[in-house]
C-alpha cells in the first residue's frame, strides 16, 4: 500500500541548482537613514525659504486669541500677576507680603512698608466674620446677579469655565485682596511659648471627629494646641454620596455629622472649646472651593502660635506627637524648617516599626488613581533611609 503525501508550496525546493544566484538581503537600516536625511534636508530648505522669503504670519488672523489668554495679558500689563516677581521671591529681595501690598504690586520702593508690628492684631472674630461673609457673597455671585438697569435677575448657571474663573478672580481682587492687605498689616506677633496651630480642612470626612480628638488626647501638652477647622459639609437634605468606582453609583444619605459640634460637646473637647482652642469656619457643601482655598482660610485662623502644622482630617497621632515634632524642627538644619512627608496607611503598625525612618518626599508625578486624576503629587520613598536619623534631612 502506498501513501500519497500532498506537497505544499513550502515543501518545494526554492532553487534547482547550486549555481542559481541569490537575491541580496534588503537593508532597512540604510533605507531608514536615507529617509531621515531626506526629511532634515527638506525641513532645512523650508526654514531657509520661510526666514528669507516668507511674510510674517499673523496667528490672530488665523485663530483669534482666547478670552483667557487676552485677560492674562491684560493682568500682566497691569502687574496684577505674581508670576513676574518669582525671581525676586527666589532671590529673597521681595516677600509675598511685599508683593501683596499695593506698592509691591506696582514694584515701588515702599513695598512691604505696611507689614504688621503686632501692636494691633486683627481679632479672630473679625477674621471669621469677614471670611464667612466673603464665602457667602461669592456663592451668590456664582448663582447669578441682578442687572442694575433693568432689575432683572440673570442666572450664571450656563457660565463656562472662563466666565466662572473671571467672576472668581474679579471678586477676589475686589474684596479679598484689600482685606488680606489689611490683615497682613495687623497680623499677630509669633509667640515663643511652644504653642502649635493645627490646620485641619475637612470635606464631608467622617474621620474628622477622631482626628481632632486624637490630636488633643495624644498631645504632650494639649493646653498649647490650637485647632483651625474649616468644615465643609452637606447640612441640608438631599445629601448624596457614593464610591468612585466603575459603576459611579450615588445614593441618598443623611446630612453629615457636625465634627465641630460633636467635639465641643464631648468630655475631652468641651474644656478646649470653652478655652477658645478650637476656631472653626463652617462652609456648606455647594460653597466649597476645594482643598487649596480651604487651607488658605485655615491659615487665617492662626493667631501667633509658635508652630504651624497642616494635616488632613483623617489622621492618627502617636503619644506626645507635638513634643516629638518640635524636637525635630529644632534639630533640622535650617533656620525656618518645613518638615513634610506622606504618612503611612491606616493599617500601619507603629509598635513594630519604631526603628524605621519616615518616608521621604521625592520628585513630582501625575497621580494615577481615579480619585486624584491628573493632579500632580510628590512621590514618597519608604526605603530611602535604612534607620531613623538623629535629625531631619533635606529631601533628596
Amino acid at each position: 500500500t502506498h501513501t500519497i503525501t500532498p506537497i505544499s508550496s513550502t515543501m518545494l525546493p526554492t532553487s534547482t541548482s547550486n549555481h542559481t544566484r541569490t537575491k541580496p538581503k534588503y537593508s532597512w537600516v540604510k533605507d531608514f537613514g536615507y529617509r531621515i536625511l531626506s526629511f532634515f534636508a527638506a525641513f532645512a530648505l523650508f526654514m531657509f525659504i520661510q526666514d528669507n522669503y516668507g511674510a510674517p504670519v499673523n496667528l490672530n488672523a488665523i485663530q483669534p486669541m482666547s478670552q483667557a489668554l487676552q485677560r492674562h495679558q491684560k493682568l500682566l500689563a497691569a502687574n496684577e500677576v505674581i508670576g513676574p516677581k518669582m525671581k525676586a521671591l527666589h532671590d529673597g529681595t521681595m516677600s509675598m507680603e511685599d508683593i501683596m501690598q499695593p506698592q509691591g504690586l506696582q514694584g515701588g520702593d515702599n513695598a512691604g512698608s505696611s507689614q504688621s508690628d503686632g501692636s494691633n492684631p486683627m481679632p479672630i472674630e473679625e477674621v471669621m466674620e469677614f471670611l464667612d461673609g466673603f464665602i457667602s457673597e461669592l456663592h451668590q455671585r456664582f448663582i447669578g446677579h441682578t442687572d442694575k438697569v433693568t432689575g432683572e435677575f440673570i442666572s450664571h448657571k450656563k457660565y463656562n469655565y472662563v466666565q466662572i474663573w473671571e467672576l472668581f478672580h474679579d471678586f477676589v481682587l475686589e474684596k479679598l485682596y484689600p482685606w488680606d492687605r489689611e490683615y497682613l498689616s495687623r497680623m499677630p506677633v509669633r509667640r515663643d511659648d511652644g504653642s502649635i496651630f493645627l490646620s485641619v480642612a475637612t470635606y464631608r470626612d467622617e474621620n474628622c471627629l477622631n482626628t481632632i480628638t486624637g490630636a488633643f488626647k495624644m498631645s504632650h501638652d494639649p493646653t498649647l494646641l490650637n485647632v483651625g477647622l474649616i468644615q465643609q459639609n452637606c447640612v441640608e437634605e438631599p445629601c448624596r454620596s457614593g464610591i468612585l468606582d466603575k459603576t459611579g453609583k450615588m445614593v441618598d444619605v443623611p446630612p453629615d455629622d457636625d465634627c465641630h459640634k460633636l467635639f465641643c460637646e464631648s468630655e475631652i473637647g468641651k474644656p478646649h472649646c470653652e478655652a477658645g482652642r478650637v476656631r472653626a469656619i463652617h462652609i456648606k457643601e455647594p460653597e466649597s472651593l476645594g482643598p487649596y482655598f480651604a487651607r488658605y482660610l485655615a491659615s487665617k485662623l492662626w493667631f501667633g502660635e509658635s508652630w504651624f502644622m497642616q494635616i488632613d482630617a483623617h489622621m492618627y497621632f502617636l503619644q506626645d506627637w507635638d513634643k516629638i515634632s518640635i524636637e525635630m524642627l529644632k534639630a533640622a538644619p535650617s533656620k525656618k524648617p518645613v518638615i513634610s512627608h506622606y504618612p503611612p496607611p491606616e493599617e500601619y503598625d507603629f509598635s513594630k516599626s519604631e526603628w524605621k525612618a519616615a518616608p521621604r518626599l521625592c520628585g513630582p508625578v501625575f497621580a494615577h488613581m481615579d480619585l486624584e486624576d491628573q493632579i500632580i503629587r510628590l512621590e514618597g520613598s519608604y526605603n530611602y533611609d535604612a534607620v531613623q536619623l538623629p535629625a531631619p534631612r533635606f529631601a533628596p
